[in-house]
């Protein structure tokens, strides 16, 4: 049912809880409460039109945030996850005492020794490295270099 339109100001009366705070803390710092009211009506009506907000349907919003853990992820993975991936370090031959497994045991497979390499040329070594005026290696070389 429509009112016809008059010359006087509609007068409007509504309590506010005294739990709701929040609200009371907007109204208070309101300029004027009757045209914030107001301009905030309108902008409903834009979105939903003359609907009852009393009993307008929820919709749930999306989920906003890092995504859920997945069960089957460990927690190894998180920690590892910003790290930069390092150099493996190499196979080593297995001991010759550990050539052959107990029997009985199946878990473990037998294994043979690898064989015998020939020895390579010494390396040759790398200069000392600078050190600060404290007598402290400074480190710098090992990062320049990847050491």
């Amino acid at each position: 049912m429509v009112q016809k339109a008059s010359a006087e100001p509609r007068k409007v009366r509504w309590t506010l809880p005294a739990a709701d705070t929040s609200v009371a803390e907007w109204l208070d710092s309101q300029h004027s409460v009757s045209e914030s009211l107001r301009l905030l009506i309108r902008e409903e009506i834009q979105r939903s039109g003359y609907a009852d907000m009393a009993y307008k349907p929820v919709e749930q919003l999306p989920r906003r945030g890092r995504p859920p853990k997945d069960a089957g992820q460990d927690d190894e993975d998180d920690r590892d996850a910003g790290r930069r991936p390092g150099p493996k370090a190499p196979k080593l031959p297995a001991p010759a005492d550990w050539a052959e497994a107990p029997e009985g045991d199946p878990g473990v497979e037998e294994q043979t020794p690898a064989p015998a390499e020939e020895p390579e040329a010494a390396e040759p070594t790398a200069p000392e490295q600078p050190t600060s005026a404290k007598g402290i290696p400074s480190g710098m070389s090992d990062f320049l270099t990847g050491s």
